[in-house]
């Protein structure tokens, strides 16, 4: 594993994971070793026929709403496009990003 210093160089709320067929918050990672993208969300939809519950969905849903609260207090910001240049720490595994976080040591 290797770490590496960059910033949130986009991010947004709206479409995007798998297909775009995911609601939640989309990130650009710009690190030393080039950028990366990051998404936290839910599926936009449930049918009827879908192999996870109501109950499932609405679990993920106040999870990515939990996530995107909880970097935007990392990073003392109160409008989610005030994220944009706050500088992050990520971790990454053969080229793979693992995780990230707000450097709070520095704002």
């Amino acid at each position: 594993m290797n770490t590496e210093i960059g910033k949130i160089e986009k991010c947004w709320i709206g479409h995007g994971g798998y297909q775009d067929a995911q609601f939640g918050a989309c990130f650009i990672l710009s690190t030393t070793g080039g950028s990366v993208a990051d998404f936290y969300g839910c599926w936009q939809s449930r049918s009827e026929g879908a192999s996870w519950t109501e109950e499932d969905w609405n679990t993920t849903k106040a999870r990515t709403m939990t996530k995107i609260m909880e970097t935007m207090r990392e990073a003392k910001v109160k409008d989610f496009a005030d994220l944009k240049n706050k500088p992050i720490e990520a971790t990454f595994e053969g080229g793979r990003l693992m995780s990230w976080r707000i450097l709070t040591e520095v704002l």
